[in-house]
């Protein structure tokens, strides 16, 4: 049996605002964690590149995961954000 991270982006954040700000973990430690998740048997994340670049940006820049996580996203769909709507 598969599980799925399809649409789980809003979870995504709550849960590193979660890791950062009431367990107090550093990013390296985030990351990490982030990347147990994603090399999970079984679990199929159609992301997973952007979750991995979002990953590695966030921990070597000044950058939240969700702000790092969407410039990925919206670069691997062709798009630029600026002043696109849908």
């Amino acid at each position: 049996m598969y599980a799925s991270c399809e649409h789980v982006a809003d979870q995504r954040v709550a849960r590193q605002w979660t890791l950062e700000s009431f367990y107090k973990l550093e990013k390296p430690a985030i990351a990490a964690k982030v990347e147990k998740i994603l090399n999970t048997p079984n679990l199929d994340c159609f992301e997973t590149s952007p979750l991995f670049m979002a990953r590695d940006l966030y921990v070597h820049a000044n950058i939240d995961f969700v702000d790092a996580y969407n410039a990925f996203h919206m670069r691997e769909r062709g798009s630029s954000g600026a002043g696109e709507r849908n």
